[in-house]
């Protein structure tokens, strides 16, 4: 019986080994950053994301510290979040460039493992989407790996952006192919969102590969309303 037991336990434990681990990026843009860059009043800016981790034993968290630490600008407020079943939630905030697309980034980005890309559009429309180092996140990813024995790979990342409105007129936020607030936008939809309020974007698993593929996806617009 107690052989039987023993084997159950190795059995839970290997699964557990097996399932790896799971991230996600909820990253911040406010309306007035936007719009800052993309009428050239400011370079690039710096905004606020939280990494979310979730790991199978707290034993792993000094390793994970130091990879993400090591990873991302300004790494800083490592801690232990609540929630993920079985699972250890450890956070950290960090900090992500928000800038203009470009097809060809320069190596002032090129250690970044994501961006917030910005791009000017007609009747003054400013698109907004990811960009991704996929060669860095595979990076991150291995040495995850080697350091901790567990797996992790692009299917078990998620990002969430929020968008924030800190101007003081409203705003309307062009949407298709993406799940604003848990709700899924298959076809285009127009949001307005008011003074202070927010609206969470999470991208499709097809916007997501996309970006991991080719290192951009455009999300949707916004437009200041008069």
């Amino acid at each position: 019986m107690l052989r039987r037991k023993l084997g159950g336990l190795a059995l839970m434990a290997a699964l557990l080994l097996l399932t790896g681990c799971s991230g996600e990026l909820v990253l911040d843009l406010y309306v007035q950053d936007v719009l800052d860059v993309v009428r050239g009043e400011e370079e690039y800016l710096f905004t606020t994301a939280t990494v979310v981790m979730e790991l199978p034993s707290d034993e792993y968290a000094q390793q994970l510290q130091g990879l993400l630490a090591g990873s991302f600008r300004g790494a800083k407020n490592f801690r232990k979040g609540s929630g993920g079943g079985y699972f250890s939630r450890f956070l950290m905030d960090v900090q992500v460039p928000v800038i203009l697309y470009d097809p060809s980034p320069s190596l002032q980005w090129g250690e970044d493992l994501l961006a917030l890309s910005l791009l000017p559009r007609e009747e003054g429309l400013a698109a907004f989407g990811l960009m991704l180092n996929t060669a860095g996140i595979e990076g991150l990813f291995k040495s995850l790996s080697d350091e901790t024995f567990l797996f992790l790979d692009s299917d078990d990342l998620s990002f969430t952006l929020r968008i924030i409105n800190d101007l003081r007129q409203p705003v309307s936020i062009y949407l298709q192919g993406v799940y604003a607030n848990g709700r899924p936008l298959p076809y285009a939809e127009v949001l307005t969102l008011e003074r202070r309020e927010a609206v969470e974007i999470k991208p499709s698993d097809v916007s997501r590969d996309y970006a991991y593929q080719q290192g951009a996806v455009l999300l949707g617009a916004l437009q200041p309303v008069d």
